[in-house]
């Protein structure tokens, strides 16, 4: 598959569960797309994909992060929200789910880590 023609030119034409996508330096990351998943359109051909689990912080995906901060435990009942610094969303990047990720997005992190280091396979179906 040429990843580059087929998902950024092309767009997705289908729904896809690539699993985990393995990097030439050794960064992975999961890359799905269906109904089930955090993409648009909710049909293919999509131009945006949910990304998941990346195996170290990246900091391309940290903007994409849903998770911005922490509720601190205050005195009394009044608990205060404390967002995160940058190098602490870019920290937690590896614990978190990537909800609408455009495609130049997702070849951009591949292009940053050396290409695609195994080939990307469509298993169909999706995650629960």
């Amino acid at each position: 598959m040429n990843y580059k023609k087929d998902i950024l030119l092309g767009g997705l034409t289908q729904s896809f569960e690539f699993g985990k996508v393995e990097c030439q330096d050794g960064f992975r990351m999961s890359v799905q797309a269906s109904q089930h998943h955090y993409c648009t359109p909710r049909v293919p051909p999509y131009s945006c994909v949910e990304v998941g689990f990346p195996n170290r912080p990246e900091s391309l995906l940290a903007s994409y992060s849903e998770v911005k901060g922490r509720w601190i435990e205050g005195e009394g009942e009044e608990d205060t929200y404390e967002p995160y610094s940058d190098a602490e969303l870019l920290w937690n990047t590896p614990n978190q789910v990537f909800p609408f990720i455009p495609i130049e997005i997702v070849l951009s992190v591949i292009e940053k880590h050396g290409g695609i280091k195994k080939p990307i396979t469509n298993k169909g179906g999706h995650n629960a």
